[in-house]
């Protein structure tokens, strides 16, 4: 039988390393993100480029600071207790030279429907590869909940499901929402968490049951690398380009002694698209 898999690469590869600027942001929630009065949602701040230590995040409304988190990850939770326009923003304070404050995140509290639950599913991470049978851990975070919905016993007791296509992976009365998984069938699937009795929403990611497939490709000025996830330990795995998906050359032949390799391009071609699929020929 004939096996390939294969990923695109749509671009220039021989651009310089790119510099990141300084930056500060909040990451969750998004702009103007609509939430209910009596919710408790989670506010998280992605840092990047400050090359210093980071002596403190402060969170604040408006109005005055209401957490102060000194080490990661930057995050604290707002009660939304009453109808009203929030705008949260996030000043970083480095050791001794800089001050760096984010763009403000405007949260809407409103009056009416019912408060829901969202979450954000922190494995397996979007875009990941999984062979069949593989043990794998299903893992999930609180974005936003409604108040009392929190720590554990002696809280309200609410039934959190996970959910891959028709399969509930795994049911839970209180966090931490972590179970191990062997039995998802081959496909593809957008994981997602059911909670009983009130709505809920996820951070939406895609993840592949596969015999044999491709992940975390990485371009950078001087060289195109990804890992091989393979079934098929032993048997010989050959990487092919093409400039048109139609005439395949070969690059690499590997015998992988274990389920997955690392495979490094030094000389992608210069300023045209290049594809790359993974094959096992037929013996």
């Amino acid at each position: 039988m004939f096996w390939a898999c294969a990923i695109a690469f749509p671009c220039l590869f021989y651009l310089p390393q790119m510099v990141l600027a300084v930056s500060v942001r909040i990451s969750y929630p998004p702009p103007d993100r609509v939430f209910v009065v009596g919710m408790r949602v989670q506010i998280q701040v992605d840092v990047t480029g400050v090359t210093e230590p980071i002596a403190e995040v402060r969170f604040a409304t408006p109005k005055a600071t209401f957490a102060v988190v000194t080490n990661p990850p930057y995050s604290t939770w707002l009660f939304l207790a009453a109808r009203r326009e929030e705008a949260v923003t996030a000043a970083v304070v480095t050791t001794t030279h800089n001050t760096i404050i984010s763009e403000p995140a405007k949260i809407i509290a409103l009056l009416g429907p019912p408060p829901f639950f969202e979450y954000e599913i922190m494995s397996p991470s979007d875009g990941e590869i999984i062979l069949p049978g593989q043990p794998f851990t299903f893992s999930a975070g609180v974005l936003a909940l409604p108040d009392g919905y929190d720590n554990g016993p002696g809280t309200i007791p609410h039934l959190v499901r996970f959910v891959a296509g028709t399969n509930i992976v795994a049911s839970f009365a209180y966090p931490p929402y972590s179970a191990g998984v062997t039995n998802l069938p081959i496909g593809s699937y957008t994981p997602s968490v059911a909670v009983r009795a009130t709505s809920s929403s996820v951070k939406p990611i895609h993840i592949w049951v596969a015999e044999l497939g491709t992940r975390s490709p990485r371009v950078s000025a001087s060289n195109v690398a990804f890992e091989v996830v393979t079934a098929f330990p032993g048997k010989k795995t050959i990487i092919e380009t093409s400039a048109d998906l139609r005439e395949w050359s070969s690059i690499s032949t590997n015998v992988p002694a274990t389920n997955s390799f690392h495979f490094v391009d030094p000389n992608p071609t210069g300023a045209q698209a290049r594809y790359y699929r993974v094959v096992i020929p037929p013996e």
